[in-house]
Order: C-alpha cells, then sequence, then structure tokens
C-alpha cells in the first residue's frame, strides 16, 4: 500500500508512474478481462471475429460490458473486479500524474496525463453515455 500512495502523492518518477502504472498494469488488467470474457461465451465463433480483436487490443471491450452484452457465468465476477481494478488504477495514475506535474511541468507529463485523460473518457465515460 506504501508504494500506492506513493503513486497517487506523485513521489514516483513520471516513466515509473506511466509505463509500469499505467501501460503494463493496464496490460495485465485487460489481458485477464479477454481471457475471462472468452471463457464466459458459450460460442468460440466470436473470438474470430474482428471486431473483438480490435476492441481487445485497444482495451475497449468495456462498451460489451457496460451494454449487458455478457452472459452471466461464473467469470461475471472476475469480470466486475477487473473493471473495479482498472478505473481505480487509472484514476490514481492521473491524480498521480497530476501531482507530478504540480511540481515540474514538463511536456512529457503533459502528453502523459492527455493521453490518461483521453483514455478515461473514452473508456469510462462514453460507453455510458450511450
Amino acid at each position: 500500500m506504501n508504494i500506492l500512495n506513493k503513486l497517487v502523492r506523485g513521489e514516483l518518477s513520471l516513466p515509473v508512474t506511466f509505463w509500469i502504472f499505467y501501460i503494463l498494469v493496464r496490460l495485465i488488467v485487460n489481458s485477464i478481462f479477454g481471457i475471462c470474457y472468452i471463457l464466459s461465451l458459450e460460442s468460440w465463433i466470436f473470438f474470430i471475429s474482428i471486431r473483438f480483436i480490435v476492441e481487445n487490443i485497444f482495451g475497449i471491450c468495456y462498451t460489451l460490458f457496460f451494454a449487458n452484452r455478457i452472459p452471466a457465468t461464473p467469470f461475471f465476477e472476475i469480470l466486475l473486479v477487473t473493471s473495479i481494478i482498472d478505473f481505480i488504477i487509472i484514476i490514481m495514475v492521473i491524480i498521480g500524474i497530476f501531482n507530478i506535474l504540480r511540481k515540474k511541468v514538463t511536456f512529457w507529463g503533459i502528453i502523459a496525463l492527455l493521453i490518461c485523460l483521453i483514455n478515461f473518457i473514452a473508456i469510462f465515460i462514453v460507453p455510458v453515455a450511450d
């Protein structure tokens, strides 16, 4: 928990905050999400579809989750937990990058913050508005 406190307070460096806590953790969480989504499907035909592959690469499987298109299976709880973890990590990274930028504004810090904010809006706010 100490490392998460450092993340939120902006005490970690920008590369650690962005590349490890944003990119790596999101890749792991989205991989778990994708595997559980595949296992929760009754048909493997959907796995082959281009749409699923593209959405999984870009981590936009949440549109399917929020549209209630996932059947109720034992993996549903795992999908819900991974979505919550992903949401919390994105918020923590955005706050951490913002706190890093409060100390010293850099070009790469602004770019990282914009990437995180745009991704947050695209994943969590737009699907809910549909």
